[in-house]
């Protein structure tokens, strides 16, 4: 999804997280007076605005996140000009480059404090204003974050949660759903679906908008579903599907379909409690 972001010389992301954390980067030897800062960084050669801030956030916080809105307003230290996405991560944390010594999930008041130790005046200065506009945001935004605890996330489901897993084979149909979905049914389609009992027959994980579906007992991928984020939650707006007869029968798309759609609102209404 391409978003209305206001053009500047570097683009970079905001993660926070719904009980009021927001995460900042310790740059490495503080670089240019810099001690606490957001992952930032300047598009490269054909990148979009999207794909430069999710790079340089991945690599600068070890993060793999997920846009869900835009930061109002152009930030300027110096000469430079940055826009910022507000984002929410997935999973746990993985090594971040060379660019940053660590990371530190604080809530506004500590995030303050920890950025006026920054010695780069324009930067601490340009840092505070995003730190502010941040602040506003999730005050007025803050359930479409992330659920109230990081639970959810150590009980979603990976790729390497499953032995065996195929790709989607070339012969596909794509199959349009456009179906809306609450940002707490959202979050429970992020988790995807590891089998518990034999009869599970289906296993599913989420990964950057798309949700993987797969059979249990062979490994096959029947679909693929595609989601854009939006203000109220995830809309699922087409599949990819299995059409290789070998791996799966089903050839009806209505079927397919109403299938798909009968997993999603499964998906949806999870119980975690046991």
């Amino acid at each position: 999804m391409r978003y209305s972001i206001q053009e500047a010389d570097a683009y970079g992301g905001v993660l926070l997280t719904c009980s009021g954390k927001i995460l900042l980067r310790e740059p490495t030897n503080h670089f240019d007076g810099y001690v606490w800062t957001f992952a930032k960084g300047k598009p490269s050669v054909s990148d979009t605005p999207e794909k430069t801030a999710l790079r340089e956030v991945e690599e600068e916080t070890g993060y793999v996140a997920e846009i869900v809105d835009v930061l109002p307003g152009v930030f300027k230290s110096g000469l430079s000009s940055n826009a910022y996405f507000v984002m929410r991560h997935h999973g746990s944390q993985k090594a971040f480059d060379w660019e940053t010594w660590g990371t530190r999930w604080v809530n506004f008041d500590e995030a303050e404090r920890l950025i006026n130790e920054t010695t780069n005046v324009k930067g601490q200065q340009r840092d505070l204003a995003v730190l502010a506009a941040a602040k506003q945001w999730f005050l007025n935004n803050k359930t479409v974050v992330l659920p109230e605890a990081e639970r959810e996330y150590l009980l979603a489901a990976r790729a390497s949660s499953w032995e065996n897993l195929q790709p989607l084979p070339e012969q596909l149909v794509k199959i349009e759903l456009n179906i809306g979905f609450t940002h707490e049914q959202s979050n429970l389609i992020r988790l995807g679906f590891v089998p518990k009992v034999m009869e599970d027959k289906w296993f599913s994980y989420f990964k950057n908008n798309v949700l993987h579906q797969f059979r249990s007992w062979t490994g096959f991928c029947i679909d693929e579903i595609y989601f854009e984020s939006t203000s109220t939650g995830l809309h699922a707006l087409y599949a990819k599907v299995n059409r290789d007869s070998r791996e799966y029968s089903q050839q009806n798309e209505l079927l397919d379909a109403e299938r798909i759609k009968s997993m999603l609102r499964h998906l949806a209404s999870q119980d975690l409690s046991n």
